[in-house]
């Protein structure tokens, strides 16, 4: 949030301009002296790779980012609370309209969002790129059930006892 609101007083001093699609143009740079110098506007909000668009720019020596979607709505609607998330209401990551892509919304509300208006799914099972067991395996663990220990159960496929529990159990 700190680098947002150095954004914020470039943005102010005329170093930056957020378009209301929500698009954000350098217009200004500073050279080594700190003098600011008037430059042709370039877009340069770029795409990260996971979908959501950043502005990077220089504090103090330093190299930063500041997320776009944040960026436009601090900049456009209000600022942005801690606790306060943002969502693409139309799950596009790059949308970053503020009066018309993007929400304030919880934690909560943004995974509920993405489960039942963007029909985003759970993954489970060896969908899940962090399963540690096949569905096969799953199923040979629950047949054991009652045979062996949960630990003994565990350390036989090498997961945690606790883990066998809640697979055990129907929570897993």
């Amino acid at each position: 949030m700190a680098h947002e609101a150095e954004f914020l007083r470039l943005l102010a001093d005329g170093v930056f301009r957020v378009d209301p699609d929500g698009s954000i143009w350098r217009l200004a740079t500073f050279g080594r002296t700190g003098k600011r110098r008037p430059i042709e506007p370039q877009r340069c909000d770029h795409e990260r790779g996971n979908g959501y668009r950043a502005v990077n720019f220089t504090v103090g020596g330093r190299r930063v980012f500041v997320a776009a979607h944040r960026a436009t709505f601090s900049a456009m609607v209000r600022l942005i609370q801690a606790a306060e998330e943002l969502n693409h209401r139309n799950g596009a990551k790059g949308d970053n309209a503020p009066t018309t892509n993007l929400e304030v919304i919880s934690r909560g509300g943004n995974i509920e969002h993405a489960y039942r208006v963007l029909g985003r799914r759970r993954l489970t099972g060896e969908a899940n790129p962090a399963s540690k067991l096949t569905d096969d395996e799953a199923h040979e663990l629950l047949a054991l059930k009652g045979t062996l220990s949960s630990r003994k159960a565990g350390a036989l496929y090498g997961i945690s006892h606790r883990q066998v529990l809640n697979i055990w159990s129907g929570k897993r």
